[in-house]
């Protein structure tokens, strides 16, 4: 009965830190979700003013450009200078088109002899390609008649037969001799 009553005591003990533990995280959660609203919010704050700024400094650049343009639109020197750099690269640029065709038509004239070169070789290998094949034909056909091929073998089963028995022969002649040089 005591040990219940410690049990108790000790369960509603350990519920009550589980619940003040859980206030005091739930008040730094509440607190850290402020602050980082209030952090996004200065960073848009000051994200917002420096495109102001920025905004502000690209006009300023923009009406000095303007400006500029301006006065060098209206200047005659200005024209003509333009216009010889303008012959000057008219020149150039049919130099490099006249230099480009050159090189084109030296190139066709390249690849033209490359691609009958290639023709060539693909003709030399179709040729040595049937050829061989007709070789793989005339090596796998055989060379001899079957009634002959027949007959040969049947006689040279004959002669192995004949071979084995004159060994078979000389080998216990062989054994005579042995047996009457050692007596």
């Amino acid at each position: 009965m005591k040990s219940l009553i410690v049990a108790a005591a000790r369960g509603h003990a350990a519920r009550t830190a589980v619940r003040a533990a859980r206030q005091a995280n739930g008040a730094t959660l509440l607190q850290a979700l402020f602050r980082g609203i209030l952090a996004r919010r200065a960073h848009g704050r000051d994200v917002r003013r420096v495109i102001l700024l920025q905004s502000c400094v690209r006009r300023r650049a923009a009406r000095k450009e303007l400006e500029t343009r301006r006065v060098e639109a209206r200047s005659a020197s200005h024209f003509k200078q333009v216009s010889y750099a303008l012959e000057g690269k008219v020149i150039e640029l049919s130099g490099t088109l006249q230099k480009r065709t050159a090189e084109n038509k030296s190139l066709q004239s390249k690849l033209k002899q490359l691609e009958d070169q290639l023709s060539s070789w693909i003709n030399k290998h179709d040729e040595l390609d049937t050829r061989a094949k007709e070789l793989r034909e005339k090596a796998e056909r055989p060379a001899t008649a079957l009634p002959e091929f027949v007959a040969l073998e049947t006689e040279k089963k004959q002669l192995d037969t004949r071979l084995e028995a004159s060994l078979k022969r000389i080998e216990d002649q062989e054994c005579v001799v042995r047996g009457s040089s050692s007596d």
